[in-house]
């Protein structure tokens, strides 16, 4: 459940921090979703990798979506979801923030 606090904080962080063009998520079953700009947040951040004890760079990148729940209620592994002309496939793990947003692990497809 959120808190009162810091309900419409989801709509706000996407509507700031999200995708200026729409994206399509294709949930396992049911109907494929178009998201508006602004509705979501993609993240592509480089994981760095350690080696003989230290940290180095990699090209390793996880993939991530904020969605809002409003939007897709119940995303699962195996989801589809087009961002930026790339498909992805919805992967562990799934996480809800209690506060309007699940977060998606992306692998590309």
């Amino acid at each position: 459940m959120a808190v009162a606090a810091f309900a419409g904080m989801a709509a706000i962080f996407a509507r700031h921090l999200g995708e200026d063009a729409p994206l399509s998520y294709v949930p396992v079953t049911g109907s494929a979703i178009t998201l508006p700009p602004g509705r979501v947040i993609y993240r592509a951040d480089r994981d760095p990798v350690p080696f003989d004890g230290e940290s180095a760079g990699t090209d390793s990148v996880q993939r991530t979506l904020h969605l809002q729940v409003a939007d897709v209620p119940n995303p699962i592994e195996g989801d589809r979801v087009t961002v930026r002309g790339t498909t992805y496939k919805v992967v562990p793990p799934i996480a809800r923030d209690g506060n309007g947003m699940v977060v998606v692990t992306l692998a590309k497809v």
